[in-house]
């Protein structure tokens, strides 16, 4: 949580997030995407492709940063692993965990907070559900 009380999803570690996701997949159930029509579910996992992608690049260049470091003698190899082993555990793990979900449409809200994708890209008849579901990430 934040100064406000306000979920930060960007510094969540899985653990903290798990009931938030729990708790948004009654929201926005799989029944949910039933309703939806084949385009705009083929939408929806080409945005969560897209939104892992861009999410995983972004970590991976921080640890490509680390190794930079380690290159210039910046760091010592024992910090090098330690980077590592917090990037394999902690961050790679959280995005996976996040963005292979059974509900695009949660793990597309989580792009879009994430600041990785823009609510500009979804399908103009969902994008008004879509950002309900932001606002509520965001709470």
């Amino acid at each position: 949580m934040n100064i406000r009380g306000k979920l930060n999803i960007n510094h969540l570690k899985v653990s903290h997030w798990k009931p938030w996701l729990l708790w948004l997949q009654t929201l926005y159930p799989i029944e949910f995407m039933e309703q939806l029509t084949k385009k705009q579910k083929r939408q929806l996992r080409e945005l969560t492709e897209i939104a892992y992608e861009k999410d995983l690049a972004k970590c991976q260049e921080e640890l490509a940063e680390k190794f930079d470091a380690w290159r210039k003698k910046d760091i010592t190899v024992w910090d090098l692993d330690k980077f590592i082993h917090e990037y394999h555990h902690d961050k790679a793990r959280f995005l996976h965990k996040n963005y292979t979900l059974n509900n695009p449409f949660i793990t597309v809200g989580f792009g879009i907070v994430r600041g990785v994708i823009s609510i500009d890209e979804v399908d103009e008849s969902i994008k008004e559900r879509m950002q309900d579901l932001v606002d509520v990430m965001k709470m």
